[in-house]
């Protein structure tokens, strides 16, 4: 299931604006989308504008006063729009635009002096669009294209000499490396070696020109197996690849050639095509096509191995998480039990037992609540859903019926439509629109009375972060 990369909601919102500093090396998810780690010197890190700046690097300790501009990267009225943001060596690295440079790799220790352009790694004004960071063996990796050798595999210690290409792949035709993740010490990944005709399958680097190979050629012939999703779990690699015969279905690698291998045929005969991979202290969720090819389902690999088939409820995500997200025993998601196609989703969840919904918040066979954005806190969940009646606002559960309700009607008449969920100091932040003062940052405790904003940093009704009409 291909997702976009913006936020569902009444308004698209770009995910890029919140810095998550927890360290994202790659490799599924962790079943949960509560950032708690991503502080920085005891601040939270922003892509915001105040409206005389662009879109820039902003600060915040949590308080009105303490929400600053780190560096104005692109002087005057214009952005500079911070994005792909990862923590490596006590210092946020990202990708900013300068007229100057283009898109280039930035890092900061959150002040402005702090704050620089890594490298121009496409030398000029044009961009070499950085992207895939992943910390592995005290490195940095990343992709970026130099305009010589198209998009290829880089690395970096922090230091302009230090950032070089690994390995040049495909021969200057761009091998585009994606879903980098580190496992035994080495960054394996999905490339497309075109010079040698084997197509996009699966690689791993130490780091250097000689340690960097492809892994297994999947798919014989020249044509592509199509790795993605390569999670770690249970000390093994797994990842949708097609070799051909057996179409999308779930492989799993120790990182040999000999032990790159097919995990399961799950619809033999058509592709599974599994997706969503989600490791929990229950074992790794995922979402695939049944055996029939009618029914999408969720499964689960638990510790030992042993694959189980969960539930035939088809799962939809409405914030950009592509995963589920797990508390107590459970993995919560956006469900629609109809098995029909109609698309009509609502809270649910499953321990591998029991699968049931959690409430129909916007009640009627044809109503949905879309719930999203889910966010584990203080031993419950804290989501956007629509009621039906108060538009997409802030709510919570703690997995029963009774105990899921709104927060806040923070849009009276509107959508608040909350987003960007951050832990900091025990307290959740996000920001939300409550039609006044345009999309900013607020602040709760999970109560109505705690539930406030934090700082109209873009006076007025316009918006801090970036907003694109539906």
């Amino acid at each position: 299931m291909q997702k976009s990369p913006w936020c569902f909601t009444l308004i698209l919102i770009p995910c890029f604006f919140v810095l998550c500093l927890s360290a994202c090396g790659g490799g599924g998810s962790s079943g949960s989308s509560s950032t708690s780690e991503n502080v920085l010197e005891d601040v939270m890190l922003f892509s915001m504008t105040d409206g005389s700046h662009g879109f820039e690097l902003v600060s915040s300790d949590g308080t009105e006063v303490g929400t600053v501009l780190v560096k104005d990267i692109e002087l005057g009225p214009d952005s500079s729009a911070p994005s792909r943001f990862t923590v490596f060596n006590n210092a946020m690295y990202f990708t900013a635009r300068t007229s100057a440079a283009g898109k280039e790799l930035w890092k900061s220790d959150g002040t402005e002096a702090g704050t620089s352009l890594v490298k121009d790694i496409r030398y000029g004004t044009s961009d070499s669009n950085p992207d895939n960071y992943t910390e592995c063996r005290g490195i940095l990796f990343f992709s970026a294209d130099d305009g010589i050798n198209d998009v290829e595999l880089w690395r970096t210690d922090g230091s302009a000499a230090g950032t070089v290409m690994v390995m040049d792949i495909a021969d200057s035709a761009g091998s585009y490396p994606r879903d980098l993740v580190c496992y035994n010490n080495e960054v394996y990944f999905s490339a497309s070696d075109t010079s040698l005709y084997n197509g996009r399958e699966l690689w791993k680097s130490d780091g250097t020109l000689a340690g960097t190979a492809m892994v297994k050629n999947i798919r014989l012939g020249g044509d592509s197996s199509g790795v993605y999703g390569i999670t770690s779990f249970n000390n093994l690699l797994y990842f949708t690849a097609n070799d051909g015969i057996y179409g999308d279905e779930l492989w799993q690698s120790d990182g040999t050639e000999d032990g790159t291998v097919l995990a399961h045929d799950l619809w033999v005969g058509g592709s599974s095509a599994p997706d969503w991979f989600t490791v929990t202290p229950d074992g790794m969720f995922f979402n695939a096509w049944d055996n029939t090819g009618s029914l999408y389902s969720i499964y689960r690999i638990d510790k030992y191995g042993v694959l189980d088939k969960i539930a035939d409820i088809d799962q939809q995500d409405f914030g950009d998480q592509h995963q589920y997200t797990y508390l107590n025993g459970y993995i919560y998601f956006s469900g629609d039990s109809s098995l029909d196609g109609s698309g009509y989703y609502e809270l649910w969840r499953t321990n591998g037992t029991i699968t049931e919904e959690v409430k129909d918040i916007n009640p009627g066979l044809t109503n949905q609540s879309q719930p999203g954005e889910m966010t584990v806190w203080s031993n419950m969940i804290l989501f956007r859903a629509n009621d039906g009646t108060n538009g997409f606002e802030l709510w919570k559960t703690d997995g029963t019926e009774s105990g899921t309700a709104m927060v806040k009607d923070v849009f009276t008449g509107g959508s608040g439509a909350p987003t960007g969920f951050t832990l900091y100091n025990s307290e959740i932040f996000f920001f939300v629109n409550n039609d006044t003062n345009g999309y900013e940052l607020w602040k709760t405790d999970g109560t109505e009375a705690g539930t406030v904003m934090i700082v109209d940093y873009n006076l007025g009704p316009g918006h801090a972060i970036p907003v694109s009409s539906n």
